[in-house]
């Protein structure tokens, strides 16, 4: 008989402790997961305001409503659907870019050649090479454009600038760099020097 009791008594200290660890598991797990959505929901959140803030701005103040840009990519969709364009993936990226330890430093021509063009290339279907792959900007980004298209011929075969000029040394609106042949011709590692080479590395240059 006491025996008995012994056994059972042994059997249900060790249902209680399964049955116990099994409810704590459970409850643990919970309140790990629903930290883990509560913290990753916080960083997202914080991460987008940050984004939304220093990029809205920039936006606005050029003229540019996300209407604006939803009407402009509906017409190329229309125009893809049309046949009138193949079709392509838009990345419409920040002109802003500093580095953490020098805000005066432009930056600019890293991100892109070292971060943004990697990233795309790695994250969707692409062709990764130079004929497959163009550059445009309007006013201060066609300079940038002409910057990045010309001085990385390695990497763009099109480029475009709109209400813009090639900026060729100091920024100089009343003089500007490209009314000097020598200037011109030494610009972007002497792109220019040569037109027929020029003409068979770039399949469009609209200024």
């Amino acid at each position: 008989m006491k025996k008995t009791l012994y056994l059972k008594f042994i059997a249900a200290y060790l249902l209680f402790g399964v049955f116990g660890f099994i409810i704590v598991a459970t409850f643990v797990t919970n309140m790990m997961t629903e930290h883990c959505r509560r913290e990753t929901a916080e960083d997202l959140y914080r991460g987008a305001t940050q984004i939304a803030s220093t990029y809205a701005a920039d936006l606005y103040s050029a003229g540019v409503t996300l209407d604006t840009v939803n009407q402009e990519l509906a017409t190329l969709d229309n125009l893809v659907a049309e046949g009138k364009a193949v079709p392509m993936i838009i990345v419409m990226n920040s002109g802003v870019a500093h580095p953490a330890d020098d805000p005066a430093e432009d930056a600019f021509d890293q991100m892109m050649t070292e971060e943004v063009i990697p990233l795309v290339d790695s994250r969707f279907r692409t062709i990764a090479d130079r004929d497959h792959r163009a550059v445009a900007g309007l006013s201060w980004g066609a300079k940038q454009a002409y910057d990045l298209g010309l001085g990385h011929r390695d990497l763009f075969s099109a480029v475009g600038g709109f209400s813009g000029i090639i900026v060729i040394g100091a920024f100089d609106v009343r003089n500007p760099g490209f009314r000097d042949p020598e200037k011109f011709a030494a610009a972007y590692d002497g792109v220019f020097r040569d037109p027929a080479r020029f003409n068979a590395d770039y399949h469009l240059l609209f200024i």
